[in-house]
């Protein structure tokens, strides 16, 4: 059986917030290395172990868990502007989706509701199928203070007009005022100021 691109993102939602609600139901005092907001307990029991390469213009992460009776794979495979997402369960269930990044809509949340509404589209750039070819990807690890791995990788376009960021974790790790999880990928796409009107 195979999960909707819906029902896996529920599941890996679902996975993620079970982790955080176990991670709040932990001792107070618990030791948090790293400020993240989740006990070092936590994050040991959850942990994933993780591998990556970098090859021109593409890069491929694989992260495992094989703790506590629970064993499972998350995949993620960039190749220059496309995005291919596998998850599957040890002796259960698997799905994949793919994700192209086919065009940027600036607008002016000029309501502060979170959508877009009408007349607040400034702009839309498409980036064609093209946009990341051949755009090398540069990668880089960094440690958080409990000793997660947290790897970055970034590419620019070919007119040098948006750049892209992914970041994942082995361990939940904070960015900015939010929390990353071990099953997540964060991804960021910045315009050059002079591209956007």
């Amino acid at each position: 059986m195979a999960f909707t691109r819906v029902a896996l993102i529920a599941f890996a939602s679902s996975a993620a917030l079970a982790v955080v609600l176990a991670s709040s139901l932990a001792v107070a005092d618990g030791i948090d290395s790293d400020g993240d907001g989740v006990p070092d307990n936590i994050e040991d029991a959850t942990q994933r172990t993780v591998a990556v390469s970098v090859v021109g213009d593409r890069f491929n992460v694989s992260s495992h868990l094989g703790t506590s009776g629970v064993e499972d794979q998350f995949d993620l495979v960039y190749r220059a502007g496309s995005f291919v997402v596998w998850y599957g369960e040890k002796g259960g269930t698997s799905s994949t989706y793919r994700l192209d990044l086919l065009g940027l809509v600036a607008w002016n949340d000029s309501n502060g509701n979170g959508r877009i509404d009408p007349g607040e589209v400034v702009e839309t750039t498409p980036l064609a199928t093209t946009a990341f070819v051949d755009s090398p990807v540069v990668a880089s690890t960094r440690t958080d203070p409990d000793g997660g791995r947290i790897f970055g990788f970034e590419t620019r376009s070919r007119d040098g007009n948006a750049t892209l960021n992914v970041t994942m974790s082995q361990r939940f790790t904070r960015i900015g005022t939010g929390v990353l999880t071990p099953m997540e990928a964060r991804v960021d796409i910045t315009m050059a100021s002079a591209a956007v009107v």
